[in-house]
């Protein structure tokens, strides 16, 4: 119906709805101008393979496609039922041939849909899956295996990966896919805050430019000084730190020019500031938002969000903001302190030279 009322439509966006099973009857007829289509939290996706078979037919000149799945335990369980939807899926990677960015959630893929792909001539610059179980460690090893060769991932972690050796393994993955742009979250996994070893990553992926980490417990060890870093972004979504996460990042990450921190928590003893520590290290932007301290309870409802920060740069004026005129939880704002009198706890900054400074949204210079 929507594309005979709008047959030169070229992007479609499905949400949280529910579809029927399909009928073998209904052939699809083709949709030759759509080339972007989202279909995110579908109810019924995962009951029926026919729909996959349907998009393959119906859009074969798609070149983003966006497929969000609900997660069903028994599918992992049930080896016929997993190997008739990769089957199902492979269609879409030979059929689609000009696709160029795919995002799956909760949606597996195997071996078959990349061959698949490389059969089919379709080659890939971006990818996204995970299907919150062990098969992700398998269809990566697909994805280094194949001739498809991504710039971008995005991978959705699973329970095991708390796992010393699970993510010791995935990191060895990682370096075969010669990755510019790593997104990687445990959102979805049911487990919060699992460590994720940023100087194993770069050591093994050196051309990773951009990194972004949701939910993850963020920590860089000593590197091997042979292995350079070409990271230049990192954005920590969520995430639990400790102080000497930045000292680590300016020793080993000589380009890291952006930093982004949204919703963090400090993890170390409670009422310590936050020290963002790099005094030899420039960065052209550094962006904050809610910044929170550690507490003696870990399940504290009203987490403390830091309003004051200390800036100091090494040849410019040292600056004291501080968030104010609060709604709710949220300031509508962030003022510079004439005094410079800070009262902990506070984020101190301390940086060679800073471009831009947004602090919970406000452009502070």
């Amino acid at each position: 119906m929507v594309h005979e009322a709008c047959p030169l439509l070229q992007k479609l966006s499905l949400k949280r709805v529910s579809i029927n099973p399909l009928s073998k009857a209904n052939r699809p007829l083709v949709a030759k101008h759509l080339k972007s289509f989202l279909a995110e939290d579908i109810i019924g996706l995962d009951k029926s393979n026919e729909w996959l078979y349907y998009f393959a037919l119906k859009y074969p000149n798609l070149t983003h496609l966006v497929l969000w799945g609900r997660h069903t335990p028994l599918l992992s369980t049930n080896s016929l039922a997993w190997e008739e939807r990769c089957q199902a899926m492979a269609q879409i990677g030979y059929r689609c041939r000009a696709l160029r960015s795919l995002h799956l959630l909760n949606i597996p893929i195997n071996h078959c849909f990349f061959e698949a792909m490389d059969c089919a001539g379709t080659a890939l610059e971006s990818i996204g899956f995970g299907d919150l179980t062990d098969h992700t460690l398998d269809t990566l090893y697909s994805l280094a295996r194949s001739r498809q060769q991504i710039s971008h991932l995005t991978l959705w972690g699973w329970p095991t990966l708390c796992i010393e050796d699970v993510m010791e393994g995935l990191m060895a993955l990682l370096a075969y896919c010669d990755l510019e742009s790593l997104d990687f979250s445990m959102q979805f996994s049911g487990i919060r805050h699992s460590p994720f070893p940023i100087s194993l990553l770069l050591s093994g992926s050196p051309k990773i430019k951009t990194l972004r980490l949701g939910q993850v417990h963020a920590i860089i060890n000593a590197m091997d000084r042979q292995h350079s870093s070409s990271l230049e972004q990192l954005t920590l979504y969520d995430c639990m730190f400790r102080n000497q996460l930045f000292e680590g990042l300016a020793d080993h990450c000589p380009r890291l020019s952006h930093l982004v921190m949204n919703s963090c928590k400090l993890m170390d003893e409670p009422n310590q500031n936050i020290v963002i520590r790099m005094p030899q290290h420039s960065l052209l932007s550094l962006c904050m938002d809610r910044m929170i301290l550690p507490s003696n309870y870990y399940h504290m409802r009203l987490l403390r969000e830091i309003k004051m920060f200390d800036v100091v740069q090494a040849f410019k004026e040292r600056q004291v903001y501080e968030l104010t005129d609060y709604e709710g939880s949220r300031p509508t704002n962030c003022v510079t302190l004439a005094s410079k009198q800070v009262s902990n706890p506070c984020v101190s900054i301390q940086c060679a030279l800073l471009g831009e400074l947004t602090i919970s949204g406000f452009l502070m210079n």
